[in-house]
């Protein structure tokens, strides 16, 4: 029985270094490799950047944010209340922003980014209904009107969903390699 398995071990650990030789023929596993780090790096970059310009225009976030409140709203929600709000929204994208561009909790940061991007994509599609002209998204610096919003918003969203993709079969192949 010993020598059975014994010769099984042989023959998947056989299986397992063609797999990976043939891989790294291919290039495969040093492409997925600079492609999760080139893509996360600059998704963090782009995050943590939006972040910043958000933080030079508070004030001018907080009326874009009056001004997308139901009106029943805008009784109860103090200017204060509002601030920090936003500055949470600044705080996770900073974060997130960190997190893909150090590579720190991979997995978790891709779902994290996953959600925030599917809430931002919900928010600019009521924007866009409601005819809202500025999204704010790039503070005030650049005006982009919630449609143009939109499209930025799903393509992060196909990047973030790429990269996922990337990392979850890079893992498979690593998980292959360690076994």
């Amino acid at each position: 029985m010993l020598e059975v398995l014994k010769e099984d071990i042989n023959l998947h650990q056989k299986r397992i270094e063609k797999y990976f030789l043939v891989l790294h023929m291919n290039g495969t596993i040093s492409h997925s490799i600079i492609s999760i780090h080139r893509a996360r790096k600059t998704l963090g970059v782009l995050f943590a950047g939006v972040a910043i310009l958000k933080l030079t225009a508070l004030s001018y976030l907080t009326g874009i944010f009056y001004s997308l409140m139901p009106v029943s709203w805008v009784g109860w929600m103090s200017a204060d209340l509002l601030r920090i709000g936003i500055i949470a929204v600044i705080a996770i994208e900073l974060l997130l922003g960190l997190f893909l561009w150090k590579g720190w909790y991979l997995p978790y940061t891709l779902w994290a980014a996953l959600l925030y991007l599917a809430a931002m994509g919900a928010l600019n599609v009521y924007q866009w209904v409601m005819g809202i002209g500025d999204c704010g998204c790039l503070g005030g610096w650049i005006k982009l009107p919630p449609e143009i919003t939109l499209v930025k918003t799903s393509l992060l969203l196909g990047a973030v969903i790429y990269l996922k993709i990337l990392h979850r079969d890079f893992g498979k192949a690593l998980s292959l390699s360690l076994h």
